[in-house]
Order: C-alpha cells, then structure tokens, then sequence
C-alpha cells in the first residue's frame, strides 16, 4: 500500500513551480504513483495551481511569455500534502525515458463507460465539459533561412528520437479535420528537419478507439 510517510509532507516547501500545462503535470503526477504505489486512488488526489508572478523578483529577467506560464503546483492526497520535490524529475518532460505524452486535444464524445481519462479530467476539472472536445491549438509554422517548415509544436533540436504519445486526452478519431490537418502538418515538419540532419525520426503516436496508428 501507499506509504503516505514516504511522499507526503505538510511543510510548505512541498510546491514546486513548473512551467507544464496542468494536463501534462495531471498526467506525469497520476503515471509515478499509478507506478510506484500500490492500492493507489487518483479520486484521493487534488491537484491545485496558482500563478506565482508577483513571488518570483528574482527571476523579472525572463521573457514575459515564460513567467506568465510559471505556476505553483500543491497536490493532496486525502488530506496529505504530497511532498513534490521528491518526484520531480517524474513530473517533468519525462526525457529520462524518452517519452513525451502531450494532449493537443482533450475531450471525446464518444463517453465509453470505461473511460479512464474522463473520470481524471472530470476530477481535476481540466474542461468544463469532457464530452465536448478542446483544442489546444492552431499550432503556427515557422521557416527557417533556407525556407524549410519548423513547426510550433514540437521541440526537434534533441539529438536521440523521442516517442511521442498525442492523445492521451482524447481520441484521433473524434477530432475535427481542421485539428488533424494542423498537428499532421506540424508532425510531417518535425521529422524533415530530422531527415535533413540525418537524425532519427520521432514516431508520434494517435489513438483512435482501439486501434493506435504511429506516424
């Protein structure tokens, strides 16, 4: 079972501050200890974020477009602050694994029964409404000198391929085409600029109710 002595602490310097979007820090949070404890219950679990603008002077020097983004994340677990520095590195980017899971939507109307990811959007009240499908975008492309696609969306300086997994949150089939239009065109930029580098493509994962397609 879950030892709440080994994670969880009331002293205040359990907040972090994180520059992920809160369903990126939902989900890294929920994987490590779904992983790690046994008998754990994310309906035990609270999850709240608060803008910490005016308590970072010491960081004014940053681009206003970052330090909007910066927030300070407590999370309970019935009733026990847990202690987030400890698991730090599990709530990031997850580059230790090389994985990446980022929502570009979140929602699906579909509404199985047995949906996981509604009952956790549901709970952290990530959208007002699950059933109606967010997008996160439009996502911009960009050219470099040379007039090639860089997209918006993903980060493809890093020199070892990462595995992307896009929906998390929702499912590929019930996104609009505009949507699948946008984030396949900023896919197909991606892993050009890695075949113009002679570098591994990234293999981006979409699921579509059963059946899970990598591009």
């Amino acid at each position: 079972m879950l030892r709440i002595e080994d994670y969880y602490t009331d002293a205040p310097s359990a907040g972090i501050i994180t520059m992920l979007e809160k369903p990126e820090v939902v989900n890294r949070l929920l994987n490590t200890l779904i992983c790690n404890f046994r008998g754990f219950d994310f309906m035990k679990l609270k999850i709240n974020m608060h803008p910490v603008r005016e308590e970072l002077e010491e960081f004014n020097n940053l681009n206003n477009h970052y330090l909007g983004q910066m927030q300070m994340l407590h999370a309970y677990y019935d009733g026990h602050q847990i202690a987030l520095k400890r698991i730090l590195k599990d709530i990031n980017y997850d580059t230790h694994l090389n994985t990446k899971v980022y929502s570009p939507v979140v929602g699906c109307p579909i509404d199985c029964s047995y949906c996981y990811t509604k009952r956790v959007v549901d709970h952290f009240e990530i959208t007002d409404n699950y059933r109606k499908p967010v997008f996160r975008g439009f996502y911009k492309m960009m050219k470099d000198a040379d007039g090639n696609d860089v997209p918006e969306l993903f980060n493809i300086e890093n020199e070892n391929p990462i595995d992307w997994f896009l929906t998390y949150m929702s499912d590929f089939g019930c996104w609009k085409p505009d949507w699948q239009e946008n984030v396949l065109q900023q896919i197909i930029a991606a892993n050009a600029i890695k075949r113009r580098k002679d570098r591994c493509v990234e293999p981006f994962s979409l699921s579509q109710s059963v059946l899970t397609v990598s591009i």
